[in-house]
């Protein structure tokens, strides 16, 4: 049984307190490629910062957010998916940014607009922040705080 179908029949188990649901939540490139979850419902975004050329767009998303893990299943040339843009390829990862390559993609994205990335693998995306956005529909329904990750309170 899936990581997706065990966290749906939680309920189901009375001696479950808690769920502590990991990748789950937001989805990723080795959740897409076992089937566990679909492009649809992966979570994580990212903005164009800057278009330096004309097949190259800068993301405000780096090294901390798409990560570098290679992820079974996932393209191997790439640090993950921009689901606009599939065809593009996130080159290379800095502390910041990454590097989006456009070479063979359909459609250029502006700076500012907003892009569905897709990490080979989200628990690193979210273990590294305080706080996420929460959409739905597309829009903001507020900021939700991450739970403790090794800090004391």
């Amino acid at each position: 049984m899936s990581g997706n179908a065990r966290a749906f029949r939680t309920h189901e188990l009375p001696e479950a307190t808690e769920l502590r649901v990991g990748t789950y939540v937001d989805g990723d490139g080795a959740c897409v490629s076992d089937g566990t979850a679909t492009l649809d419902v992966c979570a994580l975004r990212a903005a164009v910062a800057s278009r330096p050329t004309s097949d190259r767009a800068i993301l405000d998303a780096g090294s901390k957010t798409p990560t570098s893990d290679r992820a079974a299943g996932c393209e191997p040339n790439s640090m993950g998916l921009l689901v606009e843009y599939p065809e593009a390829r996130v080159a290379r990862l800095y502390k910041e940014h990454a590097v989006v390559e456009l070479r063979d993609a359909t459609g250029e994205p502006d700076v500012g607009d907003d892009v569905t990335l897709i990490p080979n693998h989200a628990c690193e995306v979210v273990h590294l922040e305080n706080h996420m956005e929460a959409h739905r529909g597309g829009v903001s329904i507020g900021t939700w705080a991450i739970g403790p990750r090794g800090r004391r309170r």
